[in-house]
């Protein structure tokens, strides 16, 4: 308990809440006047369940690590910084072990309720559009908030609303304002991409297997997975080894790919207080785990920063993942790829940030953030 008591006098006090910072999301929103454009049709992307799978997979006798995340992105500006902004105050002296074990107490003493809620948020892009001297890339924002059943039998749904398309950095910004601040782009295709935010949407969805990548997990066998942290380590290495790309266990491999599955466990699978309380106390225990201080999400929230950082072949990849220092909630996570060597490049960088993951038994409804 001192450990807990520890952490609370030295992180930093509650971040906003997620309605606040949805409403201050971006600070580009003062420069665009409210007006209303005919929505284009989007093509329709996985939901950031589905598509969150492994974090990284290593591939061939390269090993080529390749990141997989809900905004999975080709860092095409090289002087772009991927990766949440840090803040002045520390986190004392709590370790990132300490951490861990202590969202792992938290986790471990919620209740169930009829649904599990996941409302996150991500970009899709870039999008390079202007003429010179100004072009810019445009990134596609866009909520998606998941109503798990646990229960097979009960009804699951999935929201979605897009939130239109904004510059993807500041100078992006600056550039799109030197270009006579469009909202709407005419693309290749006869495609169009505008600002206008879409259409809410809520719809049935089928109660499927999770953690596909692992081989797939029913609801049934997600209620007895380990509530052991060596245990559950354990099980899901042996799931990573044999699947496609067989990363052997024990491997740093391994380990990063074992960060992202722990994370997808943690966000997307409506798995029972002591099997998430297991995954917490598994991530404390993977090697290489440190804070990385105070920090801010995309959304400008605060949280305390808990990194990795592998090293293969030829390939870089460091992941992130943002705790809520108070509630211990999970509020993003971040990866990104770079080539190693004098003339290392970004090859992929992708962040998940998570505005709800929580219990509930509300009644599901669409996303109402604009």
């Amino acid at each position: 308990m001192d450990e807990l008591r520890m952490i609370r006098e030295t992180l930093a006090s509650r971040p906003p809440s997620a309605s606040a910072t949805s409403h201050a999301r971006n600070r580009l929103t003062a420069a665009i006047a409210e007006q209303e454009s005919p929505a284009a049709p989007r093509q329709r992307r996985w939901s950031m369940r589905r598509a969150l799978g492994g974090a990284v997979a290593v591939a061939g006798a390269a090993a080529v690590a390749v990141v997989v995340a809900t905004t999975m992105t080709p860092a095409t500006q090289a002087g772009h910084p991927a990766g949440p902004a840090a803040v002045a105050d520390g986190p004392g002296p709590a370790s990132a072990h300490t951490i861990l074990l202590a969202a792992a107490g938290t986790a471990g003493s919620a209740e169930i309720g009829k649904y599990w809620r996941v409302q996150s948020v991500g970009d899709t892009g870039p999008f390079r559009v202007g003429t010179a001297p100004h072009q810019y890339d445009l990134v596609d924002r866009a909520v998606t908030e998941d109503w798990i059943a646990p229960d097979p039998r009960n009804t699951s749904y999935e929201g979605r609303r897009d939130l239109g398309h904004r510059p993807r950095t500041e100078t992006d910004v600056q550039a799109w304002q030197q270009a006579g601040s469009p909202r709407q782009w005419e693309m290749p295709g006869n495609r169009r991409l505008t600002m206008a935010p879409g259409k809410a949407t809520l719809k049935t969805i089928e109660n499927s297997d999770f953690l596909l990548d692992l081989g797939g997990f029913t609801s049934a066998q997600v209620e007895q997975l380990p509530t052991d942290p060596a245990q559950l380590r354990t099980m899901l290495a042996d799931r990573i080894a044999a699947g496609k790309d067989g990363v052997p266990a024990g491997t740093p491999g391994s380990d990063q790919r074992m960060f992202g599955t722990l994370i997808q466990l943690l966000v997307y699978v409506p798995a029972p207080p002591k099997v998430r309380a297991a995954a917490f106390g598994a991530l404390a225990d993977l090697p290489g785990m440190h804070t990385t201080g105070m920090v801010k999400d995309s959304e400008g929230r605060a949280g305390i920063g808990i990194g990795s950082s592998v090293t293969t072949t030829g390939m870089q990849t460091d992941a992130q993942l943002i705790l809520d220092p108070s509630t211990h909630q999970i509020l993003s996570f971040d990866t990104s790829a770079r080539t190693t060597g004098p003339d290392g490049r970004p090859v992929k960088e992708g962040t998940l940030v998570i505005l709800k993951a929580e219990w509930t038994d509300e009644t599901p409804t669409a996303p109402t953030i604009s």
